[in-house]
């Protein structure tokens, strides 16, 4: 289902909560360039058995906040530019995702220049081997706890951090940036 709603540049909102997205494969795109959607409702999604979400909410615009607690996302292993330039969402809890499968972070919440907060206590990036500019340009975030993640496999950090002005709390705790 890749580019099901791409450049969807009229629709506000989207209903989904009925949609049966249990044996959807791909989420490539999903909602990439929605500009004018305002709400989405994907909170009854079963991804269960999606393996990639590359570019799924990127250039989402208008949207200011997304339910995605009800995500299995165990089986997904590309996550690249999940959320890029979402730029009026100001606060995500992902605390819930199972990332231990994921291999790609690459720019997951780049642009995201109003994200104040996202809760990423619990991912596990153990698998994880990219992370460029996985929060450039975050300008609004303050703080972020990273003290879940494991970078033991990460062979790229370029610009991880770069451009976030306002963040002044990093909790790195088990970060580790150096290859053994």
């Amino acid at each position: 289902m890749n580019k099901l709603f791409y450049n969807c540049d009229l629709q506000t909102n989207i209903d989904l909560s009925g949609f049966d997205t249990s044996l959807v494969i791909q989420m490539d795109s999903f909602f990439k360039n929605c500009k004018s959607l305002k709400f989405i409702d994907v909170s009854k999604f079963n991804t269960s058995s999606c393996t990639t979400m590359k570019n799924m909410f990127k250039n989402r615009t208008l949207i200011t906040s997304l339910n995605l607690s009800s995500f299995d996302i165990s089986n997904t292993l590309d996550m690249e530019k999940m959320f890029t330039n979402c730029i009026l969402l100001t606060y995500l809890n992902l605390s819930d995702f199972d990332t231990s499968k994921i291999t790609n972070m690459n720019s997951f919440f780049e642009l995201c220049v109003s994200l104040i907060s996202v809760d990423l206590s619990n991912c596990n990036t153990n698998q994880v081997q990219c992370m460029n500019k996985m929060f450039y340009n975050c300008k609004s975030l303050k703080s972020l706890d990273l003290s879940s993640f494991n970078t033991e496999n990460v062979l790229s950090f370029k610009k991880l951090f770069a451009n976030c002005k306002e963040l002044t709390f990093l909790d790195l705790f088990n970060l580790n940036f150096i290859k053994k």
